[in-house]
């Protein structure tokens, strides 16, 4: 925002406060303004419940768990040695959302060094080194 439209925000306000809002839209000279004195219409849907101020003040607890809704509570299976149904231990509630298998290498370690002069990225220093030459890091 340029100082002079910061400035002219300035006054406005200051308007705002002393001589009601027709002065504020006369010093404002422009559209924004506008937009800014109007503030937010909410929507209100039309089969939207009227609320006494006594239910809008109730509050309402929610709580967040970390048990899983959608765990089976009692599993069985058929077991054809007892030749009856058997209960199956629980499952954890535990979800798993992403697994990745990787390897992780130290970058001094002979396996790392082996593989970073395999993919070409190696030119004799460790990585995140850099170089040493005459005696300092480039």
């Amino acid at each position: 925002m340029k100082k002079g439209r910061l400035r002219n925000l300035a006054t406005t306000s200051k308007a705002v406060t002393k001589g009601g809002v027709r002065d504020v839209l006369e010093n404002a000279g422009g559209d924004d303004f506008e937009q800014l004195l109007k503030g937010k219409n909410l929507l209100r849907p039309e089969d939207q419940l009227d609320l006494s101020e006594k239910d809008l003040q109730e509050e309402i607890a929610r709580m967040l768990t970390t048990n899983n809704p959608q765990l089976p509570d009692g599993l069985v299976e058929y077991s054809y040695k007892e030749r009856a149904f058997v209960m199956t231990p629980l499952p954890p509630q535990m979800i798993t959302l992403l697994e990745v298998e990787g390897t992780c290498l130290h970058k001094e370690s002979p396996e790392a060094i082996e593989q970073m002069e395999q993919e070409g990225g190696w030119d004799g220093a460790v990585v995140g080194l850099g170089t040493q030459s005459q005696g300092s890091l480039v």
